[in-house]
């Protein structure tokens, strides 16, 4: 009589991997140039568009100081985006003042909610003064 085969015999299953920890970043070098700042200011108004909450604060301010106007990506409570042309009349840390043009209507708007912003070239501004 023929002997039966055993079936082979199932290999123990593996135990999870060890879950890995990511690696780490390496700390940015100091040993480098230091970082341009996006506005600088040699007797001319900035050209760049801002769009970090920092940069347009940023612009914002430096728009009221020099008296400059702006164009700004402003998103209302209900989540719809605007493009305004502005005179920046006051900012804070969450609200700014504003004159909308053409009418030079006055606004308050929210800071958070500009999306981005850049100064209107002096071309731009003499459409409206």
């Amino acid at each position: 009589m023929a002997a039966l085969r055993q079936p082979a015999a199932k290999a123990a299953p593996k135990p999870p991997a060890a879950a890995r920890k990511p690696a780490a970043k390496a700390p940015a070098s100091r040993s480098g140039p230091p970082p341009t700042p996006l506005f600088l200011l040699d007797d001319d108004r900035p050209t760049a568009i801002a769009k970090s909450p920092g940069d347009v604060a940023e612009l914002l301010k430096l728009a009221c100081d020099f008296e400059w106007l702006v164009r700004i990506s402003y998103v209302n409570g209900k989540g719809h985006e605007s493009h305004l042309n502005a005179a920046v009349l006051d900012v804070g840390p969450a609200k700014m003042v504003v004159d909308v043009l053409p009418g030079w209507g006055s606004r308050t708007l929210n800071v958070s909610r500009v999306q981005w912003a850049r100064v209107l070239t002096e071309a731009e501004e003499d459409q409206f003064l």
